[in-house]
């Protein structure tokens, strides 16, 4: 399963490297990303076009003072974006997986890791005189998985929504 995955992924990157780009394609964004978990809702992404094809890295936190220790959690994650009507005023399918670590600063420990696997649909927009601002939103689901135990968050349902709001800079 694994190697079919990988397979499909390295395909479609290949055939976004050889589909035709006119002088307008935008190479990358960078963008602040707004949701997509409940315990990580505010990040920062960076993405690569490849053609109708992108990919993107992203890490999403939250810290809290709680009972007068520092806590909180990181997740960072990887996306393939496939648009399908260039990226100015497309959907887009979406997939990819983000590795949810929950941690504490005193004394600093790595408290639990879940794997979250995610797949949607998604719209972009791309905003401005010529194209440079972004503005996006994705919706789909995501899969918790507990990849080192720990107490501090019980999966009682492994499949959660996954809304995100993308606002950035094309270029």
């Amino acid at each position: 399963m694994k190697r079919t995955v990988l397979a499909l992924m390295i395909a479609l990157l290949a055939a976004g490297v050889g589909w035709t780009q006119d002088a307008e394609q935008r190479k990358s964004a960078v963008s602040f990303q707004l949701g997509g978990s409940f315990v990580a809702p505010v990040g920062a992404e960076a993405e690569f076009f490849l053609g109708p094809v992108g990919l993107s890295v992203h890490t999403r936190l939250l810290v809290l003072k709680l009972a007068g220790e520092w806590a909180g959690t990181l997740e960072p994650g990887i996306n393939l974006r496939v648009y399908f009507d260039g990226l100015n005023r497309s959907l887009f399918f979406f997939t990819g997986a983000g590795f949810l670590t929950l941690w504490s600063l005193n004394p600093f420990s790595f408290e639990q890791g879940i794997l979250k696997p995610k797949a949607g649909f998604g719209y972009n927009l791309l905003l401005g005189k010529e194209g440079r601002y972004r503005l996006g939103f994705e919706i789909g689901a995501a899969w918790l998985q507990n990849v080192i135990e720990g107490d501090l968050y019980d999966i009682v349902f492994p499949l959660v929504p996954h809304f995100l709001l993308i606002f950035g800079r094309a270029f």
